[in-house]
């Protein structure tokens, strides 16, 4: 598009996420947690200087309350389950006790909620909801089945579905009784992560560095 020829266009991959695809999976105890299967929603932050952030702010609750619900659910079924709620760093300050009462009138509660830590938890977690973000390409990176309803990412490693609590309770059920543990699925996962993060080896930082090493030397 720039009139750079493609077989000059470099894939880098994403430095930030390095850890992600160098790790192994992780087990709850590495969150204080019991030995029992983890479902972690992700909210994300709501930028006030952004475009209709009241319109914004109100369909972030819609999804997260569903969300809500949908664990509430499997729990009242009888499904053992540890609930982890991941703050976007730059989430106002209060928000935790916000979400937390959110959670409790749809019937559910909180075992874990932290702002950071993202990679220990994504790998700690068996199914994470989320909003549509780039934290989705995150968890598939570290191994972990992300929901994200109503919304399509190429490839089909992220399962969507209805935003209704029934429906998505019933993916989240699939999920964490291993219904995407298929070698199927293992291969939608590294087409979809060849398509949103280039290279996915942990050496993202290192080909970053020798290329503005080239790039001096070079004087460009």
């Amino acid at each position: 598009r720039r009139g750079v020829a493609s077989e000059r266009i470099i894939l880098t991959g994403n430095p930030a996420w390095d850890p992600l695809c160098t790790r192994s999976r992780g087990r709850p105890a590495s969150l204080g947690l019991p030995d029992r299967q983890v479902a972690t929603v992700a909210t994300s932050w709501v930028s006030p200087d952004g475009v209709c952030p009241d319109l914004t702010s109100r369909e972030h609750d819609r999804r997260t309350r569903v969300a809500f619900r949908a664990l509430a659910c499997l729990r009242a079924k009888g499904m053992d389950l540890s609930v982890v709620l991941k703050l976007h760093p730059s989430a106002p300050p209060g928000d935790e006790r916000r979400l937390e009462q959110m959670a409790s009138e749809a019937g559910l509660s909180i075992d874990l909620v932290a702002r950071y830590r993202l990679a220990e938890i994504l790998r700690a977690s068996d199914v994470l909801v989320a909003l549509p973000s780039t934290i989705a390409i995150e968890s598939v990176l570290a191994g972990t089945p992300v929901i994200v309803p109503e919304c399509s990412f190429e490839g089909g490693a992220v399962l969507g579905g209805r935003l209704a609590p029934d429906c998505l309770a019933k993916t989240i059920e699939d999920v964490l009784c291993r219904s995407t543990a298929t070698a199927e699925f293992a291969a939608r996962r590294l087409d979809f992560l060849e398509r949103y993060n280039g290279r996915c080896d942990g050496r993202a930082a290192e080909r970053n560095v020798d290329r503005l090493v080239v790039q001096s030397v070079c004087g460009g």
